[in-house]
């Protein structure tokens, strides 16, 4: 996995996921995809601003239950989390995953010296 050039936001993102994961289901995280793999015009995954967490290895509820955490813990400084919900759901999602990307529409949350 690809990961020069991920950008800080996401090195801070994946940190809180991992957290939460390990906190909540004593899991480890496992990111599927960053900067590598095909993706959708326009995604964030080729500027390291964007990632992809495996949920296969979680029940409906504990992924509902992830899903609804980190939505609650980085959304509110400047991130999406988006449920791709299996193949088809986006013309290149693969198989169902939590996305993370990122994006925060002229918000400043960040500052790098």
């Amino acid at each position: 996995m690809i990961t020069t050039g991920l950008k800080p936001e996401m090195h801070y993102a994946l940190g809180v996921a991992a957290a939460l994961k390990q906190k909540m289901f004593a899991l480890n995280c496992v990111v599927t995809s960053l900067l590598d793999g095909e993706h959708n015009s326009g995604s964030l995954h080729p500027l390291g601003l964007a990632g992809d967490l495996r949920t296969i290895d979680l029940t409906n509820g504990e992924k509902q239950a992830w899903f609804d955490e980190l939505k609650s813990e980085l959304e509110p400084v400047g991130y999406d989390v988006v449920w791709e919900g299996g193949i088809g759901v986006t013309p290149m999602t693969t198989g169902a995953h939590i996305h993370i990307e990122y994006d925060p529409k002229g918000r400043v949350f960040w500052h790098t010296i």
